[in-house]
Parts: structure tokens; sequence; C-alpha cells
């Protein structure tokens, strides 16, 4: 009944064996796509943000309000001990800036 030119693997009568699937590879279905962003101004903030719960910086009132912080290489930094120090070296070398004469350009062209 069966000619060699017509025997495949698909034609035998015989059930395949069933495959093991495992829940990991499955494809996972997919999700619906996120609502647009609301639009919102530049300075405005987000609503998903809840400050209901912050508090002010209780730090603050530390700092003066005319003070300007200045961020130091570690290798300056290591010569100054303390912020005084740094403004004693900065008040000696504004001192020397201010009583040394400049020297005036010459008006006469050489060429």
């Amino acid at each position: 009944m069966f000619t060699e030119a017509s025997t495949t693997a698909s034609d035998s009568s015989a059930p395949d064996a069933r495959r093991v699937t495992n829940t990991m590879t499955r494809k996972k279905p997919r999700r619906k796509p996120a609502a647009a962003p609301a639009v919102v101004a530049e300075d405005d903030i987000l609503p998903e943000y809840d400050f209901s719960n912050g508090r002010r910086n209780p730090y603050a009132a530390r700092l003066a309000t005319d003070a300007v912080t200045v961020v130091l290489d570690p290798d300056v930094a290591q010569l100054f001990p303390d912020a005084r120090a740094v403004n004693e070296a900065l008040r000696a070398l504004a001192r020397i800036v201010e009583h040394k004469p400049r020297k005036s350009r010459s008006k006469r062209r050489t060429a």
C-alpha cells in the first residue's frame, strides 16, 4: 500500500508525543499602551508626586542669607582647615591685588 516515495515522517498514523511547555517561555500578553502624559507647564509639579507629608529643610536657618558656596579641589581644600582660613587667605590676596600698580601699556607701536 505505501510506496517508498510517499512515505515520510508525517505520514505516520501514530500520535506525536505531547510537548511539555514551560510557563516561563510562553509569550506574555501584551499590555495596553500607557496613556499619554498630561500636558503640564514646565514649572508645575506633576500630579503623581505627593508632597502632603513633606517638611521644610530643617537646616535652612543655619545658612547665611548672603553666603556663597564654592567647591574647592581636594588638593586646595587640604591647605585650609575651615572656612575662616579660606576667607583670611582670600582677603590677603585681595589686598595685594588692590595695591599692586598695574603696568601701563605703551601707546607707542613697535614694528
